[in-house]
């Protein structure tokens, strides 16, 4: 037995200046011993086109979807596509440096989770489970500290 991983990742402009939006895909394949190089090959290939469509796809559908207009409301979403949450600082009841999470802790977040080889709907579960949100998205900046160093301390772990 061969096993394959490939992944694909796209990132595009955000909705703020200097912001992206990270969309990222991944999966893992056992191919047969007894294929040849170039089966190999071409497998590896037909994954990563699959991937690289999803992730085209998934692209389309983020910016066909209808965007919130009302003023200082979080933008919420379904999508399984790392998509950082906005949020504005005006009226922060909760204080100076616990907005909302932020795009480089959702980027750390998202390469843990890589390297840990845990998908989006199991980072979303965790979310739920510790912290009582639907998605990582949700979280504050605090609580996306607490995150990441629960990720850390897995890797480190593993």
């Amino acid at each position: 037995m061969i096993k394959i991983s490939v992944s694909f990742n796209k990132k595009i402009p955000g909705e703020e200046q200097y912001s992206s939006l990270c969309f990222h895909t991944a999966m893992e394949r056992e191919l047969s011993d007894g294929l040849s190089g170039s089966d190999i090959q071409a497998e590896i290939h037909r994954s990563y086109q699959l991937l690289e469509k999803t992730v085209e796809a998934e692209i389309t559908s983020y910016k066909q979807r209808p965007q919130l207009s009302a003023p200082n409301v979080p933008m919420a979403t379904q999508s399984q596509a790392q998509i950082p949450a906005q949020t504005t600082s005006v009226g922060n009841p909760l204080g100076p440096g616990s907005g909302a999470i932020s795009q480089k802790q959702i980027s750390l977040i998202c390469s843990l989770a890589s390297q840990l080889k845990i998908d989006q709907h199991q980072l979303c579960d965790e979310a739920l489970r510790h912290f009582g949100k639907a998605s990582y998205h949700e979280l504050d900046k605090k609580q996306g500290s607490a995150f990441i160093d629960m990720l850390q301390q897995r890797k480190q772990s593993a």
